[in-house]
Protein backbone atom coordinates (compact mmCIF):
# COMPACT_ATOMS: atom_id res chain seq x y z
CA UNK A 1 0.00 0.00 0.00
CA UNK A 2 1.39 3.71 -1.12
CA UNK A 3 0.52 6.32 0.72
CA UNK A 4 0.69 10.31 -0.07
CA UNK A 5 1.67 12.39 2.60
CA UNK A 6 0.89 16.30 3.08
CA UNK A 7 2.39 18.14 5.69
CA UNK A 8 2.68 21.84 6.17
CA UNK A 9 1.86 22.12 2.63
CA UNK A 10 1.52 26.02 1.53
CA UNK A 11 0.73 26.97 -2.33
CA UNK A 12 1.38 30.06 -4.66
CA UNK A 13 -0.13 31.78 -7.51
CA UNK A 14 3.14 34.31 -7.39
CA UNK A 15 3.80 35.70 -3.80
CA UNK A 16 -0.03 35.02 -3.08
CA UNK A 17 -0.32 32.22 -0.59
CA UNK A 18 -3.71 30.10 -1.90
CA UNK A 19 -2.64 26.83 0.63
CA UNK A 20 -2.00 27.37 4.18
CA UNK A 21 -1.06 24.56 5.71
CA UNK A 22 -2.72 21.85 4.59
CA UNK A 23 -2.08 18.43 6.39
CA UNK A 24 -3.84 15.27 4.63
CA UNK A 25 -2.96 11.72 3.81
CA UNK A 26 -4.76 9.16 0.99
CA UNK A 27 -3.80 5.36 0.52
CA UNK A 28 -4.42 3.15 -2.35
CA UNK A 29 -7.73 1.66 -2.38
CA UNK A 30 -9.58 4.38 -1.07
CA UNK A 31 -11.37 7.71 -1.86
CA UNK A 32 -11.45 10.34 -0.10
CA UNK A 33 -13.39 13.46 -1.10
CA UNK A 34 -12.64 17.18 -0.68
CA UNK A 35 -15.11 19.53 -0.32
CA UNK A 36 -15.19 23.52 -0.15
CA UNK A 37 -17.26 26.41 -1.95
CA UNK A 38 -15.92 27.51 -4.50
CA UNK A 39 -12.43 29.25 -3.78
CA UNK A 40 -11.89 27.30 -1.24
CA UNK A 41 -8.68 25.50 -2.57
CA UNK A 42 -9.77 22.38 -3.77
CA UNK A 43 -8.60 22.89 -7.55
CA UNK A 44 -5.38 24.30 -5.60
CA UNK A 45 -4.67 21.22 -3.95
CA UNK A 46 -4.77 19.33 -7.06
CA UNK A 47 -2.43 21.36 -8.68
CA UNK A 48 -0.01 21.50 -5.74
CA UNK A 49 0.14 17.77 -5.71
CA UNK A 50 1.04 17.64 -9.95
CA UNK A 51 3.68 20.12 -9.54
CA UNK A 52 1.58 22.84 -11.78
CA UNK A 53 2.07 25.45 -8.74
CA UNK A 54 4.67 26.50 -6.68
CA UNK A 55 4.26 25.14 -2.77
CA UNK A 56 6.41 24.69 0.50
CA UNK A 57 6.02 22.07 2.93
CA UNK A 58 6.26 18.39 3.10
CA UNK A 59 4.67 16.17 -0.45
CA UNK A 60 5.42 12.44 -0.22
CA UNK A 61 4.57 9.55 -2.29
CA UNK A 62 5.33 6.18 -1.35
CA UNK A 63 7.91 7.61 0.86
CA UNK A 64 9.33 9.34 -2.16
CA UNK A 65 9.91 13.69 -2.17
CA UNK A 66 7.51 15.15 -4.76
CA UNK A 67 7.83 18.17 -3.38
CA UNK A 68 7.78 20.96 -6.54
CA UNK A 69 8.34 17.75 -8.98
CA UNK A 70 8.06 18.46 -12.51
CA UNK A 71 4.34 16.82 -14.05
CA UNK A 72 5.71 14.64 -15.51
CA UNK A 73 7.98 13.41 -12.34
CA UNK A 74 4.86 12.95 -10.84
CA UNK A 75 2.91 11.30 -13.42
CA UNK A 76 6.03 8.84 -13.65
CA UNK A 77 5.78 8.22 -10.14
CA UNK A 78 1.90 6.75 -10.33
CA UNK A 79 -0.20 9.55 -9.92
CA UNK A 80 -2.64 10.34 -12.80
CA UNK A 81 -4.81 13.56 -12.72
CA UNK A 82 -8.03 14.14 -14.30
CA UNK A 83 -8.01 18.13 -14.40
CA UNK A 84 -11.50 19.78 -14.38
CA UNK A 85 -10.98 21.60 -17.60
CA UNK A 86 -10.74 18.05 -18.72
CA UNK A 87 -8.04 18.55 -21.24
CA UNK A 88 -8.81 16.51 -23.85
CA UNK A 89 -7.16 16.57 -27.71
CA UNK A 90 -10.04 17.72 -29.51
CA UNK A 91 -8.24 17.32 -33.29
CA UNK A 92 -7.55 13.60 -32.16
CA UNK A 93 -9.94 10.87 -32.27
CA UNK A 94 -11.39 8.94 -28.92
CA UNK A 95 -9.14 5.98 -29.92
CA UNK A 96 -6.49 8.02 -30.56
CA UNK A 97 -6.61 10.28 -27.36
CA UNK A 98 -7.30 6.68 -25.38
CA UNK A 99 -4.02 5.31 -27.10
CA UNK A 100 -2.10 8.11 -25.77
CA UNK A 101 -3.00 7.33 -22.29
CA UNK A 102 -1.23 3.93 -22.47
CA UNK A 103 2.17 3.31 -20.91
CA UNK A 104 4.32 2.75 -24.12
CA UNK A 105 7.36 1.44 -21.56
CA UNK A 106 4.97 -1.19 -20.21
CA UNK A 107 3.60 -2.32 -23.80
CA UNK A 108 7.08 -2.74 -25.12
CA UNK A 109 7.78 -5.32 -22.36
CA UNK A 110 4.78 -7.17 -22.83
CA UNK A 111 3.56 -6.64 -19.47
CA UNK A 112 0.06 -7.26 -17.66
CA UNK A 113 -2.22 -3.71 -17.53
CA UNK A 114 -4.36 -3.51 -15.06
CA UNK A 115 -6.62 -1.24 -16.91
CA UNK A 116 -6.48 -1.76 -20.52
CA UNK A 117 -8.88 0.06 -22.95
CA UNK A 118 -11.90 -2.70 -23.48
CA UNK A 119 -11.80 -2.33 -19.17
CA UNK A 120 -12.78 1.31 -19.68
CA UNK A 121 -15.32 0.23 -22.40
CA UNK A 122 -17.14 -1.70 -19.82
CA UNK A 123 -17.56 1.12 -17.69
CA UNK A 124 -18.21 3.68 -20.41
CA UNK A 125 -19.72 2.02 -23.50
CA UNK A 126 -20.54 5.66 -24.70
CA UNK A 127 -16.54 5.58 -26.20
CA UNK A 128 -16.56 2.65 -28.12
CA UNK A 129 -19.06 3.74 -30.50
CA UNK A 130 -17.19 7.05 -30.73
CA UNK A 131 -13.77 5.51 -31.41
CA UNK A 132 -13.38 7.75 -34.80
CA UNK A 133 -14.64 10.71 -33.73
CA UNK A 134 -12.80 13.78 -33.24
CA UNK A 135 -13.04 14.47 -29.04
CA UNK A 136 -13.79 18.33 -29.67
CA UNK A 137 -17.10 17.24 -31.10
CA UNK A 138 -18.20 15.05 -27.80
CA UNK A 139 -20.81 16.42 -25.27
CA UNK A 140 -19.34 17.38 -21.98
CA UNK A 141 -20.47 14.55 -20.45
CA UNK A 142 -18.28 12.21 -23.17
CA UNK A 143 -15.16 14.35 -22.97
CA UNK A 144 -15.54 13.80 -19.20
CA UNK A 145 -15.71 10.14 -19.94
CA UNK A 146 -12.37 10.39 -21.86
CA UNK A 147 -10.57 12.30 -19.82
CA UNK A 148 -11.31 9.94 -16.92
CA UNK A 149 -10.57 6.86 -18.96
CA UNK A 150 -7.38 8.09 -20.65
CA UNK A 151 -6.16 8.99 -17.10
CA UNK A 152 -6.45 5.70 -15.64
CA UNK A 153 -5.19 4.22 -19.21
CA UNK A 154 -1.66 5.25 -17.74
CA UNK A 155 -2.01 2.68 -14.55
CA UNK A 156 -2.14 4.92 -11.94
CA UNK A 157 -2.06 3.81 -8.26
CA UNK A 158 -3.39 7.27 -7.14
CA UNK A 159 -6.23 9.46 -9.14
CA UNK A 160 -7.06 12.99 -8.55
CA UNK A 161 -10.03 13.66 -9.98
CA UNK A 162 -11.07 17.81 -10.03
CA UNK A 163 -14.70 18.36 -10.45
CA UNK A 164 -15.22 15.24 -12.67
CA UNK A 165 -19.59 15.50 -12.19
CA UNK A 166 -19.82 19.24 -12.97
CA UNK A 167 -22.93 20.51 -15.62
CA UNK A 168 -23.47 16.20 -15.82
CA UNK A 169 -26.83 14.56 -15.97
CA UNK A 170 -28.05 12.35 -13.10
CA UNK A 171 -27.59 9.32 -15.20
CA UNK A 172 -23.79 10.36 -16.27
CA UNK A 173 -23.07 10.93 -12.45
CA UNK A 174 -24.03 7.67 -11.24
CA UNK A 175 -21.54 6.54 -14.02
CA UNK A 176 -18.47 8.34 -13.05
CA UNK A 177 -19.22 7.14 -9.45
CA UNK A 178 -19.60 3.70 -10.45
CA UNK A 179 -16.41 4.37 -12.57
CA UNK A 180 -14.43 5.92 -9.28
CA UNK A 181 -15.82 2.77 -7.37
CA UNK A 182 -14.63 0.39 -10.04
CA UNK A 183 -11.10 1.52 -10.26
CA UNK A 184 -11.13 2.36 -6.17
CA UNK A 185 -11.84 -1.78 -5.95
CA UNK A 186 -8.34 -2.45 -8.06
CA UNK A 187 -6.76 -1.10 -5.57
CA UNK A 188 -6.23 2.63 -7.31
CA UNK A 189 -6.75 5.30 -5.08
CA UNK A 190 -8.99 8.42 -5.86
CA UNK A 191 -8.38 11.60 -4.67
CA UNK A 192 -11.99 13.44 -5.21
CA UNK A 193 -12.49 17.26 -5.45
CA UNK A 194 -16.32 17.54 -5.35
CA UNK A 195 -19.49 19.76 -4.97
CA UNK A 196 -21.88 16.92 -5.36
CA UNK A 197 -22.44 16.00 -2.13
CA UNK A 198 -24.67 13.31 -2.09
CA UNK A 199 -22.55 10.97 -4.70
CA UNK A 200 -19.62 11.58 -2.95
CA UNK A 201 -20.52 10.90 0.58
CA UNK A 202 -22.03 7.63 -1.19
CA UNK A 203 -18.70 6.03 -2.19
CA UNK A 204 -15.74 7.80 -0.07
CA UNK A 205 -14.44 6.48 2.78
CA UNK A 206 -13.13 9.56 4.14
CA UNK A 207 -14.15 13.01 3.80
CA UNK A 208 -11.67 16.51 4.27
CA UNK A 209 -14.00 19.93 4.18
CA UNK A 210 -11.64 22.99 2.91
CA UNK A 211 -12.50 26.62 3.84
CA UNK A 212 -9.43 29.59 3.52
CA UNK A 213 -7.36 27.30 1.73
CA UNK A 214 -6.88 25.00 4.91
CA UNK A 215 -8.68 21.59 5.85
CA UNK A 216 -11.31 22.17 8.56
CA UNK A 217 -12.44 19.03 8.83
CA UNK A 218 -10.96 15.54 8.29
CA UNK A 219 -12.50 12.01 9.01
CA UNK A 220 -15.43 9.56 8.32
CA UNK A 221 -18.13 10.18 6.71
CA UNK A 222 -19.89 9.17 9.69
CA UNK A 223 -18.46 11.70 11.45
CA UNK A 224 -18.92 13.95 8.52
CA UNK A 225 -22.64 13.53 8.33
CA UNK A 226 -23.15 13.59 12.61
CA UNK A 227 -21.19 17.34 12.39
CA UNK A 228 -24.53 19.38 11.24
CA UNK A 229 -22.70 23.24 11.78
CA UNK A 230 -19.75 21.63 8.72
CA UNK A 231 -22.38 21.88 6.21
CA UNK A 232 -23.66 25.14 7.04
CA UNK A 233 -20.84 27.12 8.22
CA UNK A 234 -18.24 25.80 5.26
CA UNK A 235 -19.85 24.28 2.13
CA UNK A 236 -23.64 26.00 1.76
CA UNK A 237 -23.71 29.58 0.26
Amino acid sequence: MATLTLERLWAFYGLAPVLRGINLTISTGEIVTVLGRNGSGRSTLAKAIMGLVRTEGALTWAGISLANRQPFEVAQAGIGFVPETRDVFPDLTVEQNLQLGLPRHAIARGAHLAWGIADVFSLFPQLEKRLKTPAGVLSGGEQQMLSLARSTLGQPQLLIVDEPTEGLAPQLVMQVAQFLTAIKSQGVGVLLMEQKLQMALAISDRVSVMGGGTIVFDGTVEAFQRDPTLRSQWLEC
